[in-house]
């Protein structure tokens, strides 16, 4: 009866953990790695490591990566991951991708410069003004 308690409860917590609008990089973290170092914050009380990954997201753009130490509970949220060790307490992210770049501002579209509908530019030599003076 324990045994099936047991089952019950991981099964049941590998179901909450998981839903279908976590982030494809919080779902694909590597179970038995710490990511050492570079920790922007501790989380306490996160019982799963897709709730990690979504304090990480709420963070912002500073937190890269992050390692949940599932026996305390702790999240720690990463501004980069370059430091990892082996360690079967932990669950740890890969890097998240940068954000996109902005859209480049689209071209002018023709027909709209102040030179439309001019032929030819005649130019100015202020060395010749004496000559159309006079």
């Amino acid at each position: 009866m324990v045994y099936s308690f047991i089952f019950v409860a991981s099964v049941v917590g590998i179901a909450v953990g998981t839903s279908a609008n976590v982030p494809a990089w919080c779902s694909s973290d590597a179970h038995g790695y710490n990511c050492e170092g570079n920790t922007l914050k501790t989380v306490t009380g996160i019982a799963f490591h897709n709730d990690c990954c979504t304090a990480c997201i709420g963070y912002g753009d500073d937190c890269q990566a992050w390692t949940w130490h599932w026996r305390t509970q702790e999240c720690m949220l990463k501004s980069t991951c370059n430091n990892v060790t082996s360690s079967l307490e932990y669950h740890t992210s890969w890097p998240r991708s940068p954000p996109s770049p902005p859209t480049p501002p689209s071209p002018p579209t023709p027909g709209t410069s102040p030179f439309d509908g001019i032929d030819s530019i005649k130019v100015f030599n202020p060395s010749q003004a004496s000559s159309i003076q006079g």
